[in-house]
């Protein structure tokens, strides 16, 4: 990275980069300052990687919902338009 052969800071590179939020960027900031940057980069790792968990098991509970209630509006519009169509022809008395 060239901003750190420049002599910038870790933050700073970060913040070049775009690749972090900005609540993450000024963490990285302040523990570059007081000296606390292994243990603050741990924290950040560990928040993120609960964050990501959590995701993770929220989707996989509700992608099978979705695909469930999508083949079940499947399945129901089948339904529909077949007595729909039954109906149609009783009505008109062309069956």
């Amino acid at each position: 990275m060239p901003l750190l052969q420049e002599g910038q800071g870790l933050s700073q590179a970060f913040i070049r980069a775009r690749v972090f939020p900005a609540s993450m960027l000024g963490l990285i900031g302040s523990a570059e300052k007081s000296g606390s940057i292994v243990q603050t980069l741990n924290t950040i790792a560990s928040y993120s990687e609960k964050e990501n968990e959590t995701s993770i098991a929220v989707l996989t509970r509700i992608i099978p919902v979705l695909v469930y209630l999508l083949i079940a509006g499947f399945i129901g519009l089948r339904v529909v338009s077949f007595y729909l169509g039954y109906f149609n022809q009783i009505f008109t008395g062309s069956g």
